[in-house]
């Protein structure tokens, strides 16, 4: 939120680099997902610019609905896995 209390958004243009999920007991709770910026330049070619953005998805509720995102994951293990063994499967390179 800006100073002058109001919300700005933006929307940039990403590529996604891969996706991947984390499963425990066979139900997918998590979902992590790798950005890089894109430019399309005037002949329509893609210029991938600057730093991957790694974000993880996550469903609180159990209910199938990805609501909350962290940038970090050791937020998540928190939270979720509290020593529990986890599945990890990358679902590939997009």
């Amino acid at each position: 939120m800006g100073t002058d209390g109001q919300l700005y958004v933006r929307t940039i243009l990403l590529a996604v680099q891969n996706l991947a999920s984390y499963s425990l007991d066979g139900r997918v709770f998590a979902y992590r997902s790798a950005f890089v910026k894109v430019n399309l330049s005037r002949d329509g070619r893609r210029e991938y610019l600057g730093a991957i953005f790694v974000l993880y998805y996550y469903d609180e509720d159990g209910d199938g609905k990805f609501e909350t995102r962290y940038g970090d994951l050791r937020s998540l293990i928190k939270l979720v896995l509290r020593g529990q063994a986890c599945d990890f499967a990358i679902l590939g390179d997009i």
